[in-house]
């Protein structure tokens, strides 16, 4: 397995953003897409249309075929942050297949309340993509939003901490993630797990260590302090992910650049490099999106989001078409994956 995935580039002279691999890699499967001609109208219409509930399902074609001969049985888990959680619901939605929790909530009516942003996220779903009918071609995607690799504390959004999981997120890896098993097709490890942390780490030292002070940086901190205690959480938590799921490939996803709670170009550049450095020692391999993101072009690619970050809604969260241009390699990786555990 390559030790950086994804490695490549935007296929020129399409609207809509479609990435192929460079080098000697093997060609990119088309298994999923975005067909700008296929989408429901709009008022006004963009030159791009903006995904939303109202048409990624008319927009996002996907080749049926292709899936039910190469997938079949599949299954990709994602552990990371509200960034999976968005790209496991943009795939459900344009799949037009129900979402649902893998991990039980047993929490009183009255209670409710207290929990009810995290009750609204997709913090431990799944969702079944058949490509066909029946079960065939049937690919299993899942996300789980853990605390953090660092802490605790964690970020704000891991409190009040909730009662139906384990409170560290080692724990949610051996006691709670588990679960997920029990819809994998076959009953095994999933044939990918790819793991994410980042955001969640730096706005809780942006919370926690700056007081969540607008002026408050992490560059402004000793480099070596927070870089340290990221690589030895990412592989603390990678070898838990690993043991959990020995018979699984599990990939790291690298973050994209984002704005907001410290989270700058700046700071993700400097905490990928680190990962980068060390992942062939952990013979870790990695899903480099930062690249994906970085090398996106305006005028090639128009209209895709309009925050801080081009690329992004809200200077953190993929536009809906860039999770689609994700979602197919991810596919791609669970194919060479499927094939190599000769599980298809």
């Amino acid at each position: 397995m390559s030790h950086w995935i994804a490695a490549g580039r935007w296929r020129s002279g399409m609207l809509l953003p479609e990435w192929e691999l460079g080098g000697n890699s093997r060609p990119l499967r088309r298994y999923v897409w975005v067909n700008a001609s296929r989408c429901a109208k709009r008022t006004p219409l963009n030159k791009v249309p903006i995904a939303d509930s109202r048409n990624l399902r008319s927009c996002v074609q996907h080749d049926a075929a292709m899936l039910t001969v190469d997938l079949h049985n599949a299954s990709v888990l994602m552990l990371g942050d509200s960034t999976s959680a968005q790209l496991l619901m943009h795939t459900c939605e344009a799949f037009t297949a129900p979402t649902k929790s893998f991990v039980p909530v047993n929490l009183s009516r009255s209670d409710r309340h207290v929990y009810s942003h995290r009750l609204r996220s997709l913090d431990n779903h799944l969702c079944e993509l058949r490509a066909g009918s029946g079960t065939s071609g049937r690919v299993v995607l899942g996300s789980f939003s853990h605390f953090g690799v660092t802490g605790p504390p964690y970020w704000a959004y891991a409190y009040p901490m909730p009662p139906w999981l384990s409170n560290t997120s080692l724990g949610l890896v051996r006691n709670d993630i588990p679960r997920f098993k029990q819809h994998v097709p076959n009953g095994g490890d999933p044939t990918v797990v790819i793991a994410n942390s980042g955001f969640w780490d730096i706005s809780s030292w942006w919370y926690n260590l700056g007081n969540a002070s607008k002026t408050w940086s992490l560059q402004d901190t000793p480099t070596a302090n927070y870089t340290a205690e990221y690589l030895h959480g990412v592989h603390r938590f990678v070898q838990e992910v690993r043991r959990t799921f020995p018979r699984s490939l599990v990939v790291w996803r690298l973050m994209h650049f984002g704005k907001k709670h410290s989270i700058t170009p700046a700071v993700v550049r400097h905490l990928n490099f680190a990962v980068r450095a060390a992942a062939s020692s952990w013979r870790l391999p990695l899903l480099d999106v930062e690249p994906m993101i970085a090398s996106l072009s305006k005028k090639a690619n128009p209209g895709l989001g309009y925050g801080l970050v081009y690329g992004t809604l809200d200077g953190r969260h993929l536009h809906p078409w860039l999770n689609v241009a994700l979602l197919n390699v991810i596919l791609n990786l669970a194919r060479v994956a499927h094939e190599a555990a000769g599980d298809n």
